[in-house]
């Protein structure tokens, strides 16, 4: 007496008989699955690392052109620290920024120079 049941697994359906294996077959398929999908997740990482990179390239730039960069980088970094704080308690005041940081982004844009970074230290203070 044969027994099939047909299971789906990695969108392959294969049988398995009385004896309760996959054929080799089945099992070859499901090998060429895994090794395509790992070859697709080494991808995205490797696109996530350039991005990354390039996100950390944008935001050296941008601090290397701010105004008042006499300031010590760990007061910097602390400032950094408190508006991850904020952000994540404050919903309200993570929108404000964000919009006074896409302002300041579109301004840049347009400007193409550094003429973007004369007052921003000043016009969004009270943010």
């Amino acid at each position: 007496m044969v027994f099939s049941l047909i299971l789906p697994v990695f969108g392959v359906q294969f049988s398995l008989i009385t004896t309760g294996f996959p054929s080799k077959d089945m099992m070859n398929t499901l090998q060429r699955k895994i090794e395509k999908l790992q070859e697709q997740q080494n991808k995205i990482s490797e696109e996530m690392r350039v991005l990354l990179k390039k996100r950390n390239e944008e935001l050296s730039n941008v601090l290397n052109h701010l105004p008042s960069t006499h300031l010590d980088p760990l007061i910097l970094v602390g400032g950094l620290l408190y508006v991850i704080e904020e952000a994540a308690k404050n919903p309200l005041k993570k929108e404000q920024w964000h919009q006074a940081g896409g302002k300041f982004q579109r301004r840049c844009v347009v400007s193409k120079s550094h003429q973007c970074f004369s007052n921003s230290g000043t016009e969004n203070a009270n943010l």
